[in-house]
């Protein structure tokens, strides 16, 4: 056992596994169970308990230590463990409890001492977490620690020295989607270097890097896990790289001009876009190759086929064409699927032939994201779909098509969180109601969402990983919860918060509206930012403002008001913008001009408060980027992106 530096944290062996009968009775689909006393109650004083780490070789017991400490310490504050004091001992599971089931967390009161365990185990691409989720749940639901958002800041508690407990009292957690529950975290500052922005927008690498750190914690905090996710994701972005010159016939024939290649339509793309090609689906040879290139990398289990990302590198060849089941009206990339079912179709039995255990997983995505109207989905049994619908689809009735046409086991991976901007959405509830219905539906194995927890989205995120930490949860459950962490000025929160979610139909409605293909989709970061754009006024965006100013005024408890700025500050920050594009979109030079000084002040005055979001700011899929770009505040970005580029 190697030694340990945690500060209030005792280390000791871990005791034996026992073998004795016992049962822990849970909620609906392994969620939180509490069991009656079986002993008498007594109160434990948090300020002279010890947090023990009885398995230091774990990294999950080591973490589960440092996090109870750090929480007693904010709940109770000052603290002087005491021999005569509770034991909280992380790690130790009681000597007649059996061996955890997968995934499973457990604790249990056992005298003057409460003991966290659970399964520790890899599982596809992730691992069990047990002893670390136990504390977490008992943080959560004994002492009532929420956490609204990635971050120590965004940890929400009541102070208190003592608790109540009850000798025997158990509980325990098992993540409650039968195999995927994935939320995302891009480590890619790279990227966000080569963003051209005002120096005062810039994040720095320590800082981005704390910030990606706080966001994997948080998805802990949430208890989010996958049962059995394995890769997915688009498997032929090296495809034409190494075979085209062999083998064009298995490529797109694409005729998008700026996708080419030597300047006229043909097979394959350009080669900076060859990450985004599509195949010729109709082509007879394509689905043995692709077999064929699953079987030399060992044909696993898992077999992903997931499509790329190319909605202008899709093939034009008559015999694709022909595939395509398009009604009058309707554009190209309208419904592009029987195409794809095809594909998978012809896929499906040369990998059972190799491997009867296949489990294909496929995407059901962009333009053939609607359900088919030819094909059938001949092999549901060895498929896992995941489905990637369009913000504003109608989730139910084409979910059920897709059901009707084979699909037998999806989950739903949405990009509806890849939003970056400035403006609020107010999808809380639309995000609520779409996770209920869609994951009520037969078949339905978990979510995967695409995207990134910024501040502007932070009610949403926290609905959605609620739901998927807890699915039984009410919508004003949560919403009340949330607005919490602004203390004495959740009315004033609960306003600005009802104002933007009020206004989200009409703003999905306008976008609905657009005769752009590309925001009618709604499906990732550019979609998205116009849409959210698209519903706003100036008098809109004022009038919530206006909302939260009384709160600024009330007594607030120091974090509680620290919280409440934040949100104050991003609404401040949602009226200069629309001021600054207002103008830039004018003619008059010296108002564009102010208006970019006085955003460009307040942000750089509070860019930490705003949450170091310059990246997203003055992504190239929003709408900054180009009004900035004629400021004297980008003048100097110009030779450092075009050598970043380069690079």
């Amino acid at each position: 056992m190697r030694n340990t530096a945690l500060k209030g944290l005792t280390a000791t062996p871990r005791r034996g596994a026992a073998t004795a009968s016992f049962m822990l009775s849970t909620l609906a689909a392994g969620m939180l169970a509490m069991q009656a006393a079986a002993g008498g109650a007594f109160r434990a004083d948090l300020r002279t308990a010890t947090v023990l780490c009885c398995d230091t070789n774990s990294t999950n017991c080591v973490a589960a230590a440092k996090e109870l400490e750090k929480h007693l310490a904010l709940i109770a504050g000052a603290r002087t463990p005491s021999p005569d004091g509770i034991v909280f001992a992380v790690g130790e599971r009681p000597a007649d409890a059996p061996a955890p089931a997968v995934f499973e967390s457990c604790a249990r009161v056992c005298g003057k001492r409460v003991c966290f365990w659970g399964e520790e185990a890899e599982h596809g691409l992730e691992s069990s977490r047990g002893p670390l989720f136990a504390v977490y749940e008992f943080l959560d639901r004994k002492l009532g620690v929420k956490w609204v958002f990635p971050g120590d800041d965004g940890i929400v508690y009541s102070p208190k020295t003592g608790i109540e407990l009850s000798d025997g009292e158990c509980w325990s957690f098992t993540p409650p989607l039968p195999e995927v529950c994935s939320f995302r975290c891009y480590r890619s500052f790279r990227k966000i270097r080569r963003i051209p922005m005002p120096k005062a927008f810039r994040i720095s690498e320590r800082d981005f890097n704390r910030k990606c750190d706080d966001i994997e914690q948080w998805y802990g905090r949430m208890r989010l896990a996958s049962k059995n996710r394995q890769a997915s994701g688009h498997a032929f972005k090296g495809w034409q790289k190494r075979f085209l010159k062999d083998h064009p016939e298995w490529f797109a024939y694409v005729e998008h001009p700026a996708l080419v290649r030597d300047g006229k339509p043909g097979r394959g793309v350009v080669d900076s876009q060859a990450h985004r090609v599509h195949g010729c689906y109709s082509c007879p040879t394509l689905p043995q190759a692709i077999v064929d290139d699953w079987v030399a990398s060992g044909a696993p289990k898992r077999f992903n086929i997931c499509l790329n990302d190319g909605k202008y590198c899709f093939c034009h060849c008559p015999n694709c064409l022909a595939l395509d089941t398009r009604l009058p009206g309707e554009d190209f990339l309208d419904h592009l699927t029987d195409r794809v079912i095809h594909l998978y179709n012809g896929i499906m039995p040369l990998a059972l032939k190799v491997r009867p255990d296949v489990d294909v997983c496929a995407y059901i995505y962009a333009s053939y994201r609607k359900p088919p109207r030819r094909e059938k989905v001949l092999y549901g049994d060895h498929m896992l779909f995941s489905w990637v619908p369009g913000l504003g689809d109608d989730y139910l009735a084409e979910l059920k098509a897709w059901i009707d046409a084979g699909v037998k086991r999806f989950y739903m991976r949405p990009n509806f969180m890849c939003y970056a901007g400035v403006f609020p959405r107010g999808l809380e509830r639309h995000l609520f109601d779409n996770f209920k219905s869609c994951m009520s539906q037969p078949g339905a194995v978990g979510v995967m969402y695409d995207g990134m927890p910024r501040p502007i989205t932070d009610l949403e995120y926290y609905v959605i990983c609620s739901l998927a930490q807890r699915p039984d949860r009410g919508f004003d459950e949560l919403m009340e919860e949330f607005y919490s962490q602004y203390g004495a000025a959740a009315p004033e929160a609960k306003a600005y918060f009802e104002h933007v979610r009020a206004r989200a139909d009409e703003i999905l409605a306008v976008a609905k509206g657009s005769k752009l293909p590309q925001l009618k989709q709604r499906l990732d970061d550019s979609e998205l930012g116009k849409f959210a754009v698209s519903g706003h006024t100036f008098a809109d965006l004022e009038a919530e403002l206006a909302l939260l100013r009384p709160g600024l005024e009330k007594q607030l408890a120091a974090q509680d008001r620290v919280r409440f700025s934040r949100l104050a500050l991003r609404a401040e920050n949602a009226v200069l913008t629309f001021r600054f594009l207002a103008a830039a979109a004018g003619k008059d030079e010296a108002a564009f001009a102010a208006a970019a000084d006085a955003l460009h002040a307040f942000r750089a005055a509070n860019f930490v408060a705003l949450g170091q979001e310059g990246a997203s700011w003055l992504s190239n899929r929003n709408c900054e980027i180009a009004a900035w770009s004629r400021t004297k505040y980008m003048a100097r970005n110009g030779s450092q992106l075009k050598k970043a580029e380069a690079k």
